[in-house]
């Protein structure tokens, strides 16, 4: 595993995000956004998962503490009725809005661009690996364009060992690759294992990984 190449020194240079990203398929950017309106977001799903029973109740929010008896996964009936709750945040839908992504995304592309109106959401429970993401491409399941970006970050400080999303640099460019059916979000698993392309690192509330 190799670490993230870090490209903060880039955010105000257009041409230069444009081209690394042409190069390694994403973008690591440090302290992007302002951490304070991502804990905001952070502690009201943390609420909702706690009233759920995804998170313990004796530790803090904050902290977002899983209870192993509070498990269930996506199309679980119980894990529907506190997705749709998260999704009825105003906060969780304005963040993609913020002002510190979309003046990137248009010096990088060099016009207007139009934020996904889809917000995803990764609850991961621990200790659980059948079900931890697998290796995917998210073109499958999104379709369109395969020229679509995504803004993936923490709501939480997120150390290696709490798992970190990791990125095969590079891929972006060869097309589609094969896949089959798994469990774990977004219910597919592509079948190379693409060795000695991936990149991950710890990341803290307010970095983002463009990809």
């Amino acid at each position: 595993m190799r670490p993230f190449t870090d490209s903060t020194n880039l955010i105000h240079d257009g041409a230069a995000l444009a081209e690394r990203m042409r190069r390694d398929g994403y973008l690591f950017l440090r302290g992007l956004v302002p951490a304070a309106p991502i804990r905001s977001l952070q502690r009201q799903i943390g609420g909702l998962a706690r009233d759920a029973g995804w998170v313990r109740r004796d530790a803090p929010v904050e902290d977002a503490v899983a209870d192993p008896a509070g498990f269930c996964v996506d199309p679980d009936p119980a894990y529907l009725v506190t997705l749709r709750q998260i999704n009825r945040l105003e906060d969780y839908h304005a963040l993609k809005h913020h002002p510190a992504l979309i003046p990137l995304f248009e010096r990088m592309l060099g016009g207007p661009i139009l934020p996904h109106p889809r917000v995803l959401m990764r609850n991961i429970f621990p200790r659980r690996e059948e079900f931890t993401t697998k290796a995917h491409q998210d073109f499958p399941n999104v379709q369109g364009t395969e020229e679509v970006y995504t803004a993936w970050f923490p709501l939480i400080d997120c150390p290696l060992e709490l798992g970190p999303l990791q990125i095969a640099a590079g891929t972006h460019v060869d097309g589609v690759y094969d896949f089959q059916i798994a469990a774990g979000a977004g219910g597919i698993e592509i079948t190379d294992p693409l060795e000695g392309r991936w990149h991950s690192g710890p990341m803290r509330a307010g970095d983002v990984l463009v990809f």
